[in-house]
């Protein structure tokens, strides 16, 4: 049997050991975060479109009283386009 064979292999075992890492003091430092301003006029903007109600009440109902009375037109031409329209911007 070759113990220097067994002596080799311990010592590899020991090279790849970790080793204990010294703690470092704790600093005084703190964690700061800073928001850009850019990123503030973001929240803003954002607050205030939830305020806003996401259905216009005074076109739906002004829209309600012509279908009634049956003053409301429609031009197809005009909703053809904006239908293009719309669909061209949503597929950009």
């Amino acid at each position: 049997m070759r113990v220097e064979a067994y002596n080799k292999i311990g010592q590899v075992y020991q090279a790849n050991q970790t080793m204990r890492i010294k703690e470092t003091a704790k600093g005084s430092e703190r964690d700061e975060l800073t928001i850009s301003n850019t990123a503030r006029d973001y929240q803003a903007a954002r607050q205030a479109l939830a305020r806003v109600p996401d259905i216009r009440e005074d076109k739906v109902n002004a829209i309600k009283q012509s279908m009634e009375a049956g003053a409301y037109q429609v031009s197809a031409d005009s909703f053809a386009a904006k239908l293009i329209a719309r669909y061209e911007e949503l597929s950009l």
